[in-house]
């Protein structure tokens, strides 16, 4: 047997046992189907599978409803008014005078523009005083007496004398000096709509009677959601999370389902045929480390039943409770054995990525 015979022929045996391994698993996930229905068809419908929507059985839009508060109706006053020369009299209510109060801080009004920051307001600006000539006397002399407080006007009813104006935007003229007036603020506009729920189509497990077949992708999504969404034990508390709750949510299974599935089938056919072997073989060496944690292990250490803290803890000479664990296990070490050795000398990296010449041998070395 040639001496190179060796090292080409191991990496070649593994990458077929690989490469058909995968190829045949992420066909499989893409081809093949299996049957959903009630809740599982509602998770899929959820997530946006298309064919699972299609099947519903009412096709309408359920709406959230907010519940609206009833409004007590105004009553009217139906008792006839007195006629005659003894009826009293109907007077209007007389307006109450404002008295302001002496030790009350005036009110600053800072208006806002809706599109910026506050506009400042003009400083308020002191009248000067005249200079005094030698030749003129003052107009008026100081008084000593204590000067008497102003008696406040009575105020008219200001919803019978005072017009409602529409308040409008202030022009450029006014934003650039800073002179607003309380009427000329606006507040931002707000959407009749705010803080009301969208339209969003709620399925139930009664639209979905009848199986409907599906990749058997959309599984691996249904299995990353539940992994994210663990159920409760006994004491109602929540079991150990397996998967991050963002990436478990909306389209992400769905989209992390149909990664994997391409990652198995394309870094398959790679690694068949010998391209970009290490790159290949490492991903599918991830693969294979996340389907251990999200089927074997994972479930085990959910379950507290694990022995030195990760190896599920089963019957030790039970075949059918050991070989999936065993069988991800076998393709995770040939992917990282692959991935170590490259593709070998029968590849088609050994074409593109040729191996730079071995150094030239020294023959005092071999003396």
């Amino acid at each position: 047997m040639p001496k190179n015979i060796g090292p080409s022929l191991a990496p070649l045996l593994l990458r077929l046992s690989l490469g058909l391994t995968f190829v045949w698993a992420g066909l499989g996930k893409i081809e093949a189907t299996f049957a959903v229905k009630g809740d599982q068809a509602v998770l899929l419908a959820s997530m946006g599978v298309d064919k699972v929507r299609a099947a519903a059985a009412s096709g309408k839009t359920v709406v959230p409803q907010v519940p609206e508060v009833s409004k007590p109706a105004p009553t009217k006053d139906t008792s006839p008014l007195p006629v005659g020369p003894n009826a009293p009299a109907l007077t209007p209510p007389s307006p109450q005078p404002v008295v302001p109060n002496p030790n009350a801080p005036e009110p600053v009004l800072t208006p806002t523009d809706p599109m910026g920051p506050p506009w400042p307001l003009p400083a308020e600006e002191t009248p000067a005083k005249p200079a005094a000539t030698p030749n003129q006397a003052p107009s008026q002399a100081p008084s000593s007496s204590p000067q008497q407080p102003q008696q406040p006007a009575e105020q008219p009813n200001r919803e019978q004398t005072q017009p409602v104006t529409q308040p409008t935007s202030p022009s450029p003229q006014a934003r650039a000096s800073g002179s607003l007036t309380l009427a000329q603020v606006t507040a931002p506009p707000v959407s009749p709509n705010t803080g009301q729920p969208t339209g969003e189509r709620v399925y139930v497990a009664s639209e979905f009677p009848d199986d409907i077949q599906v990749p058997r992708v959309y599984s691996l999504a249904m299995l990353i959601y539940q992994a994210g969404h663990p159920p409760k034990d006994a004491e109602n508390k929540p079991l150990q999370a397996l998967w991050p709750t963002r990436f478990s949510e909306g389209a992400w299974p769905l989209r992390i389902a149909w990664t994997v599935a391409l990652c198995e089938l394309i870094g398959g056919l790679f690694v068949l045929v010998g391209l970009l072997t290490r790159v290949s073989a490492l991903m599918l060496a991830a693969t294979m480390i996340g389907a251990i944690w999200l089927t074997e292990v994972g479930p085990a250490i959910q379950a507290g039943k694990v022995v030195l803290g990760f190896i599920p803890d089963r019957d030790f000479f039970t075949i059918d409770v050991w070989k999936t664990l065993l069988w991800q296990l076998s393709l995770l070490m040939s992917a990282g054995a692959l991935a170590m050795l490259g593709c070998g000398s029968l590849g088609l990296d050994r074409k593109f990525f040729p191996p730079p010449p071995p150094p030239p041998v020294n023959p005092r070395a071999l003396i």
